[in-house]
């Protein structure tokens, strides 16, 4: 569990690293949300991610620049919790942009954790 405000590294890997396996059926499967909440990421559309690094959710070619140089596994978790939403919950479903930017963050995550 999450514990004064840091995300647990084995935590987020194993939430990442199981997201990532999904297909596009699996990823409105119950418990994804709730997994990322419990272990203490904030859903935040994005905001905090885009204030910070001035990157949008489902920038893939900014992404792509900008993602070498993160480090914080707060920010990420953060915002892939946030796409992962916007895909299942505002979005009409996954299309191959909003999944490659997804895949692009997990991967930095599980790269970041191991």
């Amino acid at each position: 569990m999450k514990s004064k405000g840091i995300v647990e590294k084995a935590e987020l890997d194993k939430w990442a690293t199981d997201l990532l396996s999904c297909d596009e059926g699996m990823l409105r499967r119950a418990g994804i949300g709730d997994r990322a909440f419990a272990i203490g990421l904030k859903m935040d559309c994005g905001e905090g991610f885009c204030n910070r690094y001035g990157v949008t959710c489902f920038d893939l070619d900014n992404l792509r620049e900008v993602l070498p140089g993160v480090s914080d596994l707060s920010d990420l978790g953060n915002l892939a919790f946030s796409q992962w939403r916007g895909i299942t919950h505002w979005d009409n479903g996954p299309n191959e942009r909003t999944l490659a930017c997804l895949r692009l963050v997990l991967r930095r995550i599980i790269e970041l954790t191991k």
